[in-house]
């Protein structure tokens, strides 16, 4: 059996008025920013967040360009989503976190962040911005608490506790990964002769990731360990990288190689940097592990489609 073909005719948007900072989003906005804090100490992180809600092509969005003052230094965000996958097009909101830093004692104007998208019901271009804001680095550097004999002792021991949990954490990893490796093989056999390319049958994204959906409910240092495992296994299986190759740099020149979109390749290097963050520095604790998995297998599914 097999279903008549479909057509689909995508229209280009109009060239007439296209704002310059336009890039690509399509639907119905509203955007909103605020600062956790509006006074920091010298060299103490604040966060900008910029939040854009409405109706529309969500996962296309590209983070806003912030225009950071002179004597402030701004990061790459972290992003989140919120949103209803039940109807066409995608509601909610994605909510991008801006860490930034400055070193330097004064007041600091941030200007409003501009965001323009293409409205379908009007057919036009529209651009909505946030309003400035200020903030005010103090002369203070930032404190750090001193800790007494008996903290210490209770860090020492929780320290070597945490060790403990990690070397079996990481005991336990290795077993299980290599347990998923036996049953590939075990399914879908060792090949005799050099299979072609377009020919060849990879694992599945969803059992690359297992291990990560089963540590879900672990801590953050046993979970993004092993989600960034899943995700350097997965650029093993289906792009050949082994040994001193799998690295960020060779992961992006093959992508490159493949014709994978930069904003794949951005959203890999975002979800790898959160592991990584998640690992060394247990910052992201309030991360929605599940959806997180959700989004890298989507993500992985897309990339594994070229």
């Amino acid at each position: 059996m097999n279903t008549e073909p479909v057509a689909i005719t995508v229209t280009p948007t109009p060239q007439k008025n296209k704002p310059e900072e336009y890039n690509g989003a399509t639907g119905n906005f509203t955007i909103n920013a605020t600062l956790d804090k509006k006074e920091l100490a010298k060299n103490e992180e604040g966060d900008l967040i910029i939040t854009i809600g409405g109706k529309g092509n969500f996962t296309q969005l590209a983070a806003p360009v912030i225009q950071w003052p002179a004597g402030v230094e701004g990061f790459n965000p972290i992003v989140r989503d919120s949103l209803s996958h039940d109807h066409s097009p995608l509601s909610g909101k994605r909510v991008f976190y801006y860490r930034f830093v400055s070193a330097k004692t004064g007041n600091y104007r941030l200007p409003g962040v501009n965001f323009s998208f293409f409205k379908l019901d009007s057919n036009k271009y529209k651009t909505i911005a946030t309003q400035p804001m200020t903030i005010n680095i103090g002369n203070a550097e930032k404190s750090k608490p001193g800790i007494n004999k008996e903290e210490k002792r209770r860090l020492v021991s929780n320290s070597s506790g945490t060790r403990k949990i990690a070397w079996i954490a990481g005991i336990l990893v290795i077993i299980l990964i290599s347990v998923f490796y036996w049953v590939k093989n075990q399914e879908f056999g060792k090949a005799t002769q050099p299979v072609p390319e377009n020919t060849r049958t990879f694992m599945p994204v969803g059992k690359i990731l297992q291990p990560a959906i089963t540590f879900s409910e672990a801590d953050d240092i046993t979970f993004y360990t092993v989600l960034r495992k899943c995700i350097w296994n997965f650029f093993a299986e289906h792009f050949g990288l082994t040994g001193s190759s799998v690295n960020k740099n060779s992961v992006l020149k093959i992508m490159n190689q493949k014709g994978i979109g930069h904003k794949d390749q951005e959203r890999i290097l975002e979800i790898l940097n959160r592991c990584e963050v998640g690992m060394f520095t247990n910052a992201d604790d309030t991360a929605d592990k599940k959806q997180l998995i959700k989004e890298t297998k989507e993500l992985l599914e897309h990339i594994a489609l070229g």
